[in-house]
């Protein structure tokens, strides 16, 4: 039997690796700006609710703008099973 035969086929999608990267960063950035205020600013916390604040909007955002751009053909073919190919 060839081995080739068990090996899977996967195609790598650029623009998805692409969409990624800015929500990796915005992670990266995000993280490091609450460890540094948590740690810097023990006492005080009202800095640290306003970051975790607008890091959730931001990254909420980008999660769903990239999520959108995945399929753009809108919200009707993400939530419907009958249009999709298996």
């Amino acid at each position: 039997m060839d081995a080739r035969a068990f090996v899977p086929k996967v195609q790598i999608n650029v623009q998805i690796a692409v969409q990624n990267v800015p929500n990796v960063v915005v992670d990266v950035v995000n993280a490091q700006d609450i460890v540094l205020i948590v740690v810097v600013n023990q006492a005080n916390f009202t800095n640290y609710k306003v970051i975790l604040i607008m890091s959730a909007f931001f990254v909420g955002s980008f999660f769903f703008w990239s999520i959108l751009m995945i399929n753009p053909n809108g919200f009707e073919n993400i939530l419907s099973i009958e249009k999709q190919s298996l």
